[in-house]
């Protein structure tokens, strides 16, 4: 799933720079990753952190570039092709966090311009200015919830109504469940793609 993940990404990108973190997997190693994604910045972490440890980590290393807008997903996704369309065109009309994948484990409210708002959004999909990251939370040397490092940044989030993000969470806490965190709303390209990465996966139904 990593690679076809990473494949997705290299395609749909556009022109956006690429950075790939590895929980210090045991699935894979740095050359592969490199090999795979040659273009984009490939960084290990030198223990396992588990998600939540290592995304809050993220948001402390990125805090640290330059940087002005970050988007983040995980390596069970696959992205429409014009993800980033939508991504800007939500960013014209609310420049702060957004999120492309509608879960249906969160709850949204105030439906406008083809997009919902919310109290906070899956970490398989979020995007947010630097600014947002509440710089005092990042240097503390705990860490609660991934979203802790953004404080009171939380409280609106713009979430697309169509899903252009499609979240496979078969494996590791979800064992083989890959029903589980479908995305509500996708577009007709990840209907499509859906059958194809679950047989890539030799998922039988």
């Amino acid at each position: 799933m990593t690679e076809i993940c990473i494949q997705n990404l290299l395609e749909t990108k556009k022109g956006a720079t690429l950075l790939i973190y590895d929980d210090h997997s045991t699935e894979y190693d740095l050359n592969w990753l490199r090999e795979l994604a040659p273009s984009a910045f490939v960084l290990q972490k030198p223990i396992k952190l588990g998600i939540e440890r290592l995304r809050f980590e993220i948001h402390r290393d990125i805090s640290l570039t330059p940087f002005q807008y970050i988007y983040h997903t995980d390596n069970d996704t696959i992205h429409d092709p014009e993800w980033l369309t939508e991504l800007h065109r939500i960013f014209m009309i609310y420049p702060k966090w957004i999120g492309l994948y509608r879960s249906p484990f969160h709850k949204y409210k105030l439906k406008a311009d083809r997009f919902f708002f919310g109290t906070t959004c899956p970490g398989v999909s979020y995007f947010y200015p630097l600014n947002a990251l509440d710089t005092e939370k990042l240097k503390t040397t705990k860490h609660k919830f991934w979203d802790f490092a953004f404080g009171e940044h939380l409280k609106e989030v713009a979430v697309s109504e169509v899903s252009y993000v499609e979240h496979f969470g078969g494996g590791g806490l979800h064992n083989s469940d890959f029903e589980r965190d479908r995305a509500i709303n996708p577009t007709p390209y990840l209907v499509s793609k859906r059958e194809e990465v679950l047989n890539l996966l030799g998922v039988v139904k």
